[in-house]
């Protein structure tokens, strides 16, 4: 299990208000996007209490700290990637919430939200295989002159 470390979270340490507020609203987006429910969106982004997540939602953001928005650019990442294969946020959505044989029947969104960096990584590693899988098998298109 690994837990974040300060290289991580670097990028993070120095962000704005206005950019720290922007991560969160577009991560609140993509767990909306992605039907979750209230609980799965505070555990998934690591939000102290629900009545934080409150917050969040108002656009009045407290106690943000740099583990947060690196979850939510991960969170990015693994939307970005989903909507590449699917294109579609209902089938995105059943991805994540379906158990997966690759995963040892385990849902996507139940990794994701193990309480360490590990479980992102895991479904990022996943969908990038998975993206190279479909390009590997696109068919050749022939030359035309």
């Amino acid at each position: 299990m690994t837990l974040f470390n300060e290289q991580d979270l670097a990028s993070f340490e120095n962000m704005s208000e206005q950019q720290t507020k922007a991560y969160i609203e577009v991560a609140i987006k993509v767990c909306d996007t992605w039907q979750l429910t209230e609980l799965e969106k505070a555990k998934l982004l690591r939000v102290p209490s629900l009545s934080d997540l409150k917050y969040w939602e108002l656009k009045i953001v407290f106690s943000v700290e740099p583990v947060h928005l690196y979850l939510a650019n991960s969170l990015f990442d693994i939307y970005d990637i989903l909507h590449t294969i699917y294109c579609d946020n209902d089938k995105e959505c059943c991805w994540l919430k379906t158990p997966n044989n690759k995963l040892n029947n385990l849902a996507p969104l139940s990794i994701m939200l193990m309480d360490n960096r590990d479980g992102f990584l895991y479904i990022k590693h996943v969908l990038q295989e998975e993206l190279k899988d479909i390009a590997n098998n696109l068919p050749v298109l022939p030359n035309t002159p």
